[in-house]
């Protein structure tokens, strides 16, 4: 068989001119309406694709900006700790010094108390060391000056101390 024999040229002519009306058809009122919708979805994508890489670059401007916030509250924080340590360290030896002045205070004031109430046992005692000796002299300007008056006068004396006491 021969190929010349299959192939009828007019059948062939029909078929190439009907196959170039279809493309013409197809491309002047088919295919540019759906180029031109493949455009639009193409564009339509890019734009989304230009947010959304936007969007990406606000979001990582935005994780930049909170994370020099969150250093910046951090340092503020830290700031004001060690503040309130040092405040607190103050108020801590203001208060130490406060109640050792306090204390010195006081000590002072038992002191002073102690002080006077030496002096007073001291005045005290000498009021009655000079008492004693008064009725010591008494006793011994009454009594006559012989051993026996001596004893009994020293007898008497302590006698007398021990009723003070």
């Amino acid at each position: 068989m021969q190929w010349e024999s299959l192939i009828n040229p007019a059948e062939l002519a029909a078929q190439v001119i009907s196959f170039l009306v279809l493309l013409f058809l197809l491309k002047k009122f088919f295919w540019a309406k759906m180029f031109a919708v493949l455009d639009s979805r193409k564009r339509k994508i890019a734009d989304e694709l230009d947010g959304l890489t936007a969007q990406q670059q606000e979001i990582a401007g935005l994780k930049a900006d909170l994370a020099r916030q969150l250093a910046r509250i951090e340092d503020t924080a830290r700031v004001r700790i060690a503040a309130a340590v040092d405040e607190g360290r103050m108020l801590t030896d203001e208060m130490r010094k406060k109640a050792y002045l306090d204390a010195q205070l006081v000590i002072e004031n038992t002191n002073e108390m102690i002080r006077q109430k030496i002096l007073k046992a001291e005045t005290d005692l000498k009021e009655k060391i000079i008492e004693l000796s008064l009725r010591a002299a008494e006793f011994a300007i009454q009594e006559k000056f012989t051993e026996a008056g001596d004893r009994k006068l020293i007898e008497d004396f302590l006698k007398d101390l021990d009723r003070v006491s």
